[in-house]
């Protein structure tokens, strides 16, 4: 064999990196407290929908602690610029919500032309009267919500409250199945719920502690989805134990019972927008638009004040690509 075949055959043998083939992208507006309102914090926790005729941005307006809503950015690509609505779409006596009721930590999808978002009523650390539990709202065009009260109440797992949560919208053996964060001795921990229906009866199925990088460290933040029968969940985690600093992970399960750790990091923090005070890289969020993929992800500082941004990066291909499937 000559020298130059071994070299093409090896080459095309070596698989690239996550962090290798997301790019981030320059020249594209990122999503920042200044596009939102001036009183605004950070903008953190965003999913996305691709629509016929737009795409959906939601993320949560974060006023520190104890003001925050969920917001929508629509654009035409996910390339041009992002308009946003400063009129919450749930949250804080909109989408149905009482003005007491905050609505962060959302996850919101697209099934059967319906629009539901799951959000939770506060951190699942804060004392400041909010009940931490997940909250679902229902949409028939993404914009105007109605609430259709508790889905997960915290007393389920004996835990604080609830962070973030992740639905894959497909039935897998029967189950729609949820990843949810919730904060249980002192860190957050990652905890699977499954249901026959998106709009009720959500049970709980077992916790996943094989997602925590190390022992006392947090995870949170996911985004799980099931194809080509594998589970995969990108998350953010706790690199050094407690749950500050996160960096971006990558794992994978046939059960959703044990998870393997593939990639960690994906991504840590390599942009310091906030200096020595940029703590977390979280919430990263997966999605395909015309033959390409994405990720959303937020920077945040959490001490002096809290602030975030998200940022995206990119790559030039499918979702099996993206993943070597």
């Amino acid at each position: 064999m000559s020298i130059l075949n071994y070299l093409m055959i090896l080459s095309n043998s070596v698989k690239l990196k996550l962090k290798e083939k997301l790019q981030p992208l320059t020249g594209v507006s990122k999503l920042l407290p200044s596009d939102v309102s001036s009183s605004t914090n950070g903008v953190i926790e965003a999913s996305v929908i691709v629509d016929i005729d737009n795409v959906k941005i939601y993320f949560t307006r974060a006023n520190g602690d104890i003001d925050n809503v969920v917001c929508v950015a629509t654009a035409s690509d996910i390339n041009d610029t992002w308009v946003v609505d400063n009129t919450p779409v749930f949250g804080k006596g909109h989408g149905g919500a009482p003005a007491n009721r905050q609505a962060n930590c959302s996850f919101v999808f697209k099934k059967d032309n319906i629009y539901y978002g799951f959000a939770t009523n506060g951190y699942g650390y804060n004392s400041d009267g909010e009940d931490r539990n997940v909250y679902l709202y229902k949409s028939t065009d993404g914009i105007n919500f109605i609430d259709l009260g508790i889905i997960l109440d915290k007393n389920i797992i004996s835990a604080a409250g609830f962070g973030n949560t992740s639905i894959e919208y497909n039935k897998v053996n029967g189950k729609y199945e949820m990843l949810a964060e919730a904060f249980l001795g002192g860190i957050w921990r990652a905890f699977r719920f499954n249901s026959d229906s998106i709009e009720s009866g959500w049970t709980f199925v077992n916790s996943l502690p094989s997602l925590q990088f190390i022992v006392g460290g947090m995870c949170g933040g996911f985004h799980h989805f099931y194809r080509n029968g594998i589970w995969h969940i990108f998350y953010h985690y706790g690199s050094t134990g407690g749950n500050l600093p996160t960096l971006i992970g990558y794992a994978t399960s046939e059960n959703l019972i044990t998870a393997t750790q593939k990639e960690m990091p994906v991504f840590g923090i390599e942009s310091k927008i906030y200096g020595n005070s940029t703590d977390q890289i979280a919430d990263p969020f997966i999605f395909e638009s015309n033959g390409k993929n994405y990720m959303l992800a937020e920077y945040c500082k959490n001490t002096g004040g809290f602030a975030s941004q998200i940022w995206m990066w990119s790559y030039d291909g499918t979702i099996d690509e993206l993943l070597d499937l």
